[in-house]
């Protein structure tokens, strides 16, 4: 149980040599670095039936909360076996590095991890070299490691990212203050699917917005009912807070705001013709 270290990378585990190396997996809490590499690992059995090893590792490693490093490269796993991994991420707070080059996960793979990474809030370097992503999943991991606040590096090397997507990856990470892996094996002829990615987060951002222009719409009906109650009952009474009163202090800021400017342009333009009038009087008595 107090093992740290396990380092198998470059073998064959298939049929009982891989139920054993489960096994041996299960229990081992203080378990800090795992490398799996190359391992011959399958992914989600075809038959629901029999649990695949593959499975059998993602539930052994949900057990290891205190794994930091996992190397899961060069092994035989699809876009489901992306999905069965990304549920067990979800179990692995302490993860700072995960490495899953030379699978086949492609995008849909892509956008599986991408939706666990939110949970490894100390996850610092990432790398899918290799895993047939284009320019949409690359763009949506860029999206998901530029929220994380101790990320430093994507390695997405050897994909089939399109031209604009590099463009558009670079410039999410860039202004995160994240750094892109070199991309010198990078297919730039493939799929270009990025207005699909970009499409899906434009819709995101503006049901958030929409939710928000709501919440704050509701709050202001919800203050006007309680004032309109309260006068009718008590005119002289305090009138009680809104459980939405940090919504309405937004809105009421926003409001003063707008007031200011156009009391400031108002100001201005009161100077402005006030100045008018006096260089007016002056080339009168000059005249």
């Amino acid at each position: 149980p107090n093992l740290r270290r396990l380092d198998v990378s470059d073998n064959n585990f298939k049929g009982k040599a891989g139920e054993v190396l489960v096994q041996a997996l299960k229990n081992k809490t203080q378990l800090e670095y795992l490398n799996l590499r190359d391992d011959a690992l399958e992914g989600v059995s075809a038959s629901p039936e029999k649990l695949s090893l593959f499975n059998a590792l993602v539930e052994a490693a949900t057990a290891g909360s205190s794994l930091q490093h996992v190397d899961l490269s060069g092994n035989n796993f699809d876009a489901e076996a992306a999905q069965q991994l990304s549920r067990a991420l979800q179990h692995l707070p302490q993860l700072t590095a995960l490495y899953l080059d030379d699978c086949e996960i492609g995008t849909e793979g892509a956008r599986h991890i991408a939706s666990a990474l939110k949970k490894l809030t100390n996850l610092r370097t990432l790398s899918l070299c290799t895993c047939e992503i284009t320019a949409a999943g690359a763009y949506v991991l860029a999206r998901a490691v530029a929220e994380l606040p101790q990320f430093v590096n994507l390695e997405l090397n050897g994909n089939q990212i399109s031209e604009a997507g590099v463009e558009a990856v670079k410039g999410v990470l860039q202004q995160a203050g994240k750094v892109l892996g070199d991309l010198e094996d990078n297919d730039e002829d493939g799929e270009d699917d990025l207005e699909e990615a970009l499409a899906e987060f434009e819709a995101e951002d503006g049901a958030e917005d929409d939710k928000e222009e709501e919440l704050l719409v509701e709050a202001f009906q919800a203050q006007c009912l309680s004032s309109r109650s309260q006068d009718a009952t008590s005119p002289s009474a305090s009138t009680p807070a809104s459980p939405s009163s940090a919504a309405l202090r937004k809105a009421a800021e926003v409001a003063l705001t707008v007031e200011e400017v156009v009391e400031e342009t108002v100001q201005v333009n009161l100077e402005e013709a006030a100045a008018a009038a006096v260089e007016g009087d002056v080339e009168k008595s000059e005249a």
